[in-house]
This record gives C-alpha cells, sequence and structure tokens, in this order.
C-alpha cells in the first residue's frame, strides 16, 4: 500500500517486483510504517535527552558543576529556539504527521496522552524553576 497525501486518503498498488517476478505488497505497505516508527522513536529520544538536561540543570548547580549546568541550558536553549522558528511545534511532528493521518496529542511520540498534551507546560515551568536556582546558586545565594 502506498500512502497519499490525508486528503487523498491510502491507495492499494502492487509494491516492488521481486527477483521472482511476484509482486511484493508488504514491501509497499512496510516502508512507510517502518519510516514513521522511526520518526516516532527519534523523536521520543530526542526528547528524553532535552528532558534530562532541563532536570540535570539544577542538580548540576546545586552539585557547583556550573560548566554542567550552562551546557545543559545551552541544549535547552537551542532546542527553544528550533521550536520557536518552527512556530512552537517540533519540525519532526511535521514530518511525522506525513506518515499518519491521526493527530491525537501523542501522536509522533512515545507518550502517554497526558504528558504529550502537557509536556511544554510541564517542562517549560520546570526549566524556568531550574534556570532561576542555577543563576541563585552562581550568586551564591543558595548558601
Amino acid at each position: 500500500m502506498r500512502l497519499r497525501t490525508l486528503k487523498q486518503g491510502p491507495v492499494i498498488s502492487p509494491g516492488k517486483r521481486h527477483k521472482q517476478g511476484r509482486f511484493c505488497y508488504s514491501c509497499s505497505v512496510a516502508a512507510p510504517v517502518q519510516t514513521f516508527r522511526v520518526i516516532k522513536a527519534l523523536h521520543t529520544l530526542i526528547w528524553a535527552f532535552v528532558a534530562a538536561c532541563v532536570l540535570s540543570v539544577p542538580v548540576a548547580a546545586a552539585a557547583g558543576r556550573f560548566s554542567l549546568a550552562g551546557w545543559a541550558s545551552s541544549v535547552v536553549l537551542i532546542e527553544l529556539l528550533v521550536l520557536a522558528l518552527n512556530s512552537g511545534r517540533c519540525p519532526l511532528t511535521d514530518i511525522a504527521a506525513r506518515y499518519t493521518s491521526d493527530r491525537l496529542d501523542n501522536f509522533d511520540i512515545y507518550f502517554p496522552l497526558w504528558l504529550a498534551r502537557y509536556n511544554k507546560a510541564i517542562f517549560g515551568s520546570l526549566f524556568i524553576v531550574g534556570e532561576l536556582y542555577f543563576l541563585a546558586c552562581r550568586a551564591g545565594l543558595t548558601g
């Protein structure tokens, strides 16, 4: 099955012709499904790395590892820049949308629905609090 755009819907096509001269329907169906799963897994791994950076900022600051906290902050700020340049959406969301008509909040990432829905609010708040704590530690205000 070859996938078309959402408005046109899926269409069945014979797929690839193998050496034996037979058409292989699984080749034409498997490629988009596998691509979608890879995109979804990649999106989840990138999110996990950025989330780890968000959580590591205050931990590194509390341990006096200001360089590590600065690097983790930089990673998150780069992610925020990417989101800002893409109207608040991850570019992988737009790529994943090409492979499915599903539009639930978690269609493009391996998350429970509630986490996908409130992800920006949760981790945005954690990042702001972590950054404020980092700045307070750096200024020597945390005893």
